[in-house]
């Protein structure tokens, strides 16, 4: 039907052209960022499906990333523990060569020379395995631990769920293993045997003819201390008064003949009219000057009447350092064992973590991502049913001359 207000053909074909063209826009912006761009307006429940797989796929990676950290962390543990197993092994060797009857003194003092340096070796083990910055196997004898697998239960986030972790607990074998190192190695030398004469004086221990003698030796040697000196050449009260070396020598002098039952007794007797000294003298010393004037007067005193604890001197004590090695020996084997387990562990978590991950994103890829060979397939459709309907916009264009040719 010719009319000529209301060209039907070229409503319909232009209608035809802004929906071809809308699918057209729509599709090649898919196509230019390779996501499925109107995915919330065509599909909302694989939209929101989409962006749960998304976010548990980012977690997964996040757990991964734990894994390898926590794999790298015990890694670094079981290579220092290696190393004291291989101490370890050596100084029970040391024990056992020092507990033979045809060692003589010489040989046997070499043997506990090395088997103190392996001891100090191990302390340092404890001491200084560190990973990215944190101590992992650092502890005392008094029970305080500051490495992190000896301090406690460490719990892993190996997975995107909040439940999804694992308990990661050394500190009870590692402390066992440490008390074990410290008897074989009498606390890495840190343990001493008092030589101080039960029921003597100071001056008779220290061989000295008077006790102002025993005193002014006893001074000197604190005197040779760091920063000892310029403490002791301090003068009291600020004043005329004594310096600290005069009083400290009459402390000592006056204690000097008197017998003690033990070193304790005798640390006590000089240590306790030193306190009162420090508290009646005024503000002489600071703390810090306090602190180090006391500790170094505790060395002094121990340097001359401990003697270190030695486990190779005889055969008994060469037999009982064979016995705490091979505890100790026996004792990392735990916690090596404990350690390969955890690796283990987290190896196997590591690759199902990893295959979910991999499914997760396949998943995620078929709900969100373009699939570009229909979609090149459907642009061809489209872009052709475009130039049909331009073609069609045009020949309806040209209907109302032909009312003209009607009127001629």
């Amino acid at each position: 039907m010719l009319t000529l207000h209301t060209n039907v053909a070229q409503m319909s074909s232009l209608n035809s052209q802004r929906s071809t063209g809308g699918k057209l826009n729509a599709i090649m912006r898919d196509l230019s960022t390779g996501k499925k761009n109107d995915l919330y307006k065509n599909d909302p429940a694989a939209a929101r499906i989409s962006a749960m797989l998304n976010m548990h796929a980012s977690g997964t990676k996040s757990a991964i990333g734990n894994m390898k950290y926590a794999q790298s962390t015990t890694r670094v543990a079981q290579g220092a523990l290696d190393k004291a197993n291989e101490l370890l092994v050596t100084m029970k060797d040391l024990a056992t060569q020092a507990k033979d009857g045809l060692k003589g003194d010489a040989e046997k003092a070499a043997l506990q020379q090395q088997y103190t340096n392996n001891a100090q070796a191990l302390q340092a083990i404890f001491e200084n395995t560190t990973f990215a910055g944190k101590n992992l196997l650092k502890m005392d004898f008094s029970g305080n631990s500051t490495g992190i697998l000896a301090a406690g239960k460490i719990d892993l986030q190996v997975g995107a769920g909040a439940a999804e972790t694992k308990v990661l607990d050394l500190s009870s074998d590692l402390r066992s293993l440490f008390a074990s190192v410290g008897n074989a190695t009498a606390n890495f030398g840190a343990r001493t045997t008092p030589s101080y004469p039960a029921s003597s004086s100071l001056k008779d221990a220290m061989g000295a003819g008077t006790d102002d003698e025993a005193a002014a030796e006893l001074v000197q040697e604190l005197s040779q201390k760091a920063g000892i000196g310029a403490i002791l050449s301090k003068v009291q009260n600020g004043s005329n008064s004594a310096t600290w070396e005069t009083s400290l020598t009459a402390v000592i002098e006056a204690a000097a003949g008197a017998t003690r039952a033990d070193f304790d007794a005798l640390r006590t007797a000089l240590t306790t009219p030193l306190n009162g000294l420090v508290a009646t003298a005024g503000n002489t010393l600071t703390m810090s000057e306090h602190a180090q004037l006391f500790n170094a007067f505790d060395e002094v005193l121990n340097a001359r009447f401990n003697s270190p604890v030695t486990q190779l001197v005889d055969a008994s004590s060469a037999s009982n350092a064979i016995t705490d090695l091979e505890s100790a020996i026996g004792q990392l084997a735990t916690v090596q064992a404990s350690i390969g387990a955890a690796m283990m562990d987290l190896d196997g978590r590591e690759e199902v973590q990893s295959t979910l991950l991999q499914n997760t994103r396949e998943a995620n890829s078929r709900l969100n991502e373009v699939d570009f060979a229909e979609s090149v397939s459907e642009l061809t459709k489209l872009q052709t049913q475009m130039n049909v309907n331009l073609q069609m916009l045009q020949k309806a264009g040209e209907m109302p001359s032909m009312i003209q040719m009607l009127l001629r």
